[in-house]
């Protein structure tokens, strides 16, 4: 599922919505306090009623902010090496279930390893995928990857030819 590949992006956007809104909520309480606190004397104290939404929204607005921005610099790199990387045969060396789940499903990754023109190897991983799509594959299976000539150690999964055809131009020969 392509939603599934930019994972973080929108993970990351939602914590950092619910951040901001919670954060909006404690300002709206600082402002508002006086008011509150006008038609209850002697009752409570602002920074009791403010703290929960003022910790709770620098806590989302900050993780999510680091999804959001991971994911985004992810993007970047996708597009950099769609349009100006190298595509290689890359091989799987190990299909294994991440700790993050989405609707209870848990998401896999394939890890891969590939060499450069000069000979050194260079591992990456697929990005999230669904359980049944990431144990299609195999150890040892051949799958394609896209890479920086300039940045061998960054790449992007694109797994078999098929897609890779489609996606990255021409095959490596």
């Amino acid at each position: 599922m392509e939603w599934m590949k930019h994972f973080d992006i929108w993970f990351g956007g939602l914590f950092f919505l619910l951040g901001t809104a919670a954060l909006g909520a404690a300002l709206a309480l600082f402002v508002f306090w006086p008011r509150v606190r006008a038609g209850r004397p002697g009752r409570g104290n602002l920074w009791v009623f403010m703290g929960a939404p003022l910790i709770c929204g620098l806590v989302f607005t900050l993780v999510g902010g680091g999804f959001m921005g991971y994911g985004i610099r992810q993007y970047q790199v996708e597009q950099r090496l769609l349009a100006s990387g190298v595509t290689e045969w890359a091989t799987v060396v190990d299909v294994e279930r991440t700790g993050t789940r989405v609707n209870g499903q848990y998401l896999w990754l394939v890890r891969y390893e590939y060499r450069d023109p000069s000979g050194n190897i260079h591992e990456g991983t697929s990005g999230y995928l669904e359980r049944r799509e990431a144990q299609s594959y195999r150890i040892g299976e051949t799958v394609y990857v896209r890479f920086d000539p300039a940045e061998p150690s960054t790449s992007i999964w694109f797994g078999r030819q098929a897609r890779a055809r489609t996606s990255a131009g021409p095959l490596p020969t």
